[in-house]
């Protein structure tokens, strides 16, 4: 109590005196530190005396300029200028100020994108030993943004960044040793850095340690050591972690079979976009595993995994779910998307003349027949349904 006492007195007074006009830089940030930070945050009395000591030069008071800008406090968000008070910092040799500066422009933020501006001021962070400059330098390296892709100097970079414990360069290194990228393949290597970056709780590593102990990546394979990493990660939102422990579920992998976690976790990850999960979702109302079934939900679940590119077993599917409903327009609208975009893929006529013995068009099955001997004379060879079908016994099922 009598710290506490002591220490607002002497904020207090810290506060009077710069009231008075005290003009030196060094206190007018403190004040604001002090603001800012204390028992009694005041943001706006700290944008105050932050703004009087940036105006004078101070560098630790135009990053913390710069950062009231970038993030809203107090003030309305203005990255421009954020940008302005990090270059002011930057410029004076100010290593956060120079992080901050190249991840503006690294990623668009208040100025125009340009990676070589990126990489340089990262580049001056990363020598005064900024750990997290290091890293992101090693991307830029890895991806040859901004910087001639030279994996070396990736690897080189990351291991500063990990070696100073940096979660994000661990797990990059980590990824580096698993896939040989500018050093050696060393599965156990890549399982150290990805256990040190996981128990950090960085998820991407997290998820990447789970598929080590779920394939026997550099460890002895141990499924339930794969859910165990999958879980943590999955629970910080990771949709390949929350796909890959539905898949588990689904399965009994290294955990007790369960329909509706399995369900549980696809959707999570779905709902974030991976069309692998957005795919089991639609088989899973198709069928009605673990769901009711709803043929319009299949259909939406697939449509959405193939906006992203899945589209030849999405449309497949849903081609199949409108034959199951026997609406054999649409089954025939689906299934001639992937022929207009496959055109010499005989696999996809074979499904569509499958439709045809189905609404029992015999005329246009034989016409999708010669079309796919055009393609491929020795299709017959292949013996499928609809060939069968066809020419043997005229019955077909919707698989």
């Amino acid at each position: 109590m009598i710290v506490t006492l002591t220490a607002f007195i002497m904020f207090v007074l810290l506060c009077v005196y710069a009231y008075n006009r005290i003009d030196d830089a060094e206190t007018q940030y403190r004040i604001g530190y002090a603001a800012s930070n204390g028992s009694q945050q005041d943001d706006e009395e700290a944008l105050y005396w932050y703004g009087k000591s940036a105006i004078q030069g101070n560098p630790k008071a135009q990053v913390a300029l710069g950062y009231y800008y970038e993030n809203g406090k107090v003030v309305s968000t203005n990255y421009i200028k954020a940008v302005y008070w990090y270059m002011e910092a930057a410029e004076q040799g100010d290593v956060i100020a120079q992080f901050n500066l190249g991840l503006c422009y690294q990623k668009g933020i208040g100025i125009h994108q340009d990676y070589q501006q990126a990489a340089n001021w990262y580049l001056k962070a990363a020598e005064q030993g900024n750990a997290a400059a290091q890293n992101n330098l090693g991307v830029l390296y890895q991806n040859g943004e901004g910087v001639t892709q030279d994996y070396t100097q990736a690897t080189y970079w990351y291991i500063k960044s990990a070696e100073q414990g940096d979660a994000t360069a661990q797990n990059n290194l980590g990824a580096c040793y698993q896939n040989g990228i500018g050093l050696s393949v060393d599965y156990n290597k890549a399982v150290y850095w990805y256990l040190k970056s996981a128990k950090q709780g960085y998820s991407v590593a997290q998820f990447n340690l789970g598929a080590c102990y779920q394939y026997g990546t550099g460890v002895t394979k141990d499924y339930s050591r794969a859910v165990y990493w999958y879980s943590e990660s999955a629970e910080q939102g990771d949709a390949a972690a929350q796909n890959n422990l539905g898949w588990c579920y689904r399965n009994g992998v290294g955990v007790q079979m369960d329909q509706e976690k399995a369900v549980s976790w696809y959707m999570k990850s779905a709902e974030q976009g991976l069309p692998g999960a957005q795919m089991y979702i639609g088989c899973c109302y198709e069928y009605g595993d673990g769901v009711p079934q709803d043929y319009a939900q299949a259909i939406s679940w697939f449509r959405k995994a193939a906006e992203q590119g899945d589209d030849k077993f999405a449309y497949r599917e849903i081609t199949y779910c409108y034959v199951a409903q026997n609406d054999f327009i649409n089954a025939h609208k689906s299934i001639d998307v992937l022929i207009n975009r496959y055109p010499e893929n005989p696999f996809w006529y074979d499904r569509k003349g499958e439709i045809c013995i189905m609404e029992k068009d015999t005329v246009k099955a034989m016409e999708v027949w010669e079309r796919i001997l055009q393609i491929d004379p020795e299709f017959a060879d292949k013996d499928t349904e609809f060939y069968r079908a066809l020419f043997k016994d005229g019955t077909i099922s919707i698989r």
